[in-house]
């Protein structure tokens, strides 16, 4: 028997600052999916994975998790579900005073349920998990941009959430690194037991990771199919985002 979808978005609206950014988005995603979201720069994928989490709240339109409507559930109550979910921001939002051991075990110690000798040997099986075994004690000055994005990595999927969604986790990084990064994205999803949901420019990471790619475009979920279906797509609007193409006058000046 099939599961149920994890994640359902049912015409969702969002206006910021004036500007109408999300127009009725719909959009399932599977437990255990790898879903990747493509799309201009400011169409609204950023503020998509910030209703996904809770922090914004629609306009108009549903937001179900699991079997739970987010949109109509208090601050409180949204608490516990959070904690199901984890994020992995673009610039990955370390805390330069703390060293990696404190950073990758920061949200243990926020929720207070285990002892200081658990928190260490989690962390220190989560920095194995992404491949830096023993960097506890370094501080993130110390470390390069690609470890950061692994430290990073590791604090958002310490707690093992159901749910991990990550923003442009390639960005800012070289062709190796990237790649290095978004085989450890799939990875940690089998690994775990996770549901990715991965907000990326990158097509080369996009098609190596995903099971669906989503498109979003002038505020709707244009297309979503396969990734060879998106690849090798006909569409013209499909075409030129994935092609890099951009809509240039042939006028000549």
């Amino acid at each position: 028997m099939q599961k149920p979808p994890i994640l359902r978005l049912r015409g969702v609206h969002k206006s910021l600052r004036g500007q109408h950014v999300l127009r009725g988005v719909d959009l399932d995603i599977a437990d255990g999916e790898n879903m990747v979201i493509i799309g201009r720069s400011g169409g609204g994928k950023s503020v998509l994975l910030r209703h996904i989490m809770g922090l914004l709240k629609p306009d108009k339109g549903e937001v179900w998790f699991r079997d739970q409507n987010l949109v109509q559930m208090s601050e409180e109550a949204i608490t516990p579900l959070r904690r199901e979910m984890g994020m992995l921001f673009q610039n990955g939002a370390l805390f330069d005073s703390m060293t990696v051991g404190d950073n990758v075990g920061f949200s243990l110690v926020e929720q207070g349920k285990m002892k200081p000798a658990e928190i260490r040997t989690e962390v220190a099986r989560a920095l194995k998990i992404v491949d830096l075994p023993g960097q506890e004690y370094k501080m993130p000055a110390e470390i390069s941009g690609g470890m950061r994005k692994r430290v990073a990595l590791a604090r958002a999927a310490i707690t093992r959430p159901a749910l991990m969604m990550y923003d442009e986790p390639t960005a800012g990084l070289d062709p190796i690194m990237a790649d290095s990064i978004t085989k450890l994205i799939a990875r940690l999803g089998k690994e775990l037991n996770m549901t990715n949901i991965v907000v990326t420019h990158d097509m080369v990471s996009a098609y190596e990771m995903a099971d669906r790619i989503a498109m979003l475009h002038e505020g709707k979920i244009y297309a979503i199919a396969t990734a060879k279906e998106i690849e090798t797509s006909d569409d013209p609007v499909i075409k030129r985002f994935v092609k890099g193409m951009s809509q240039v006058s042939d006028a000549v000046f």
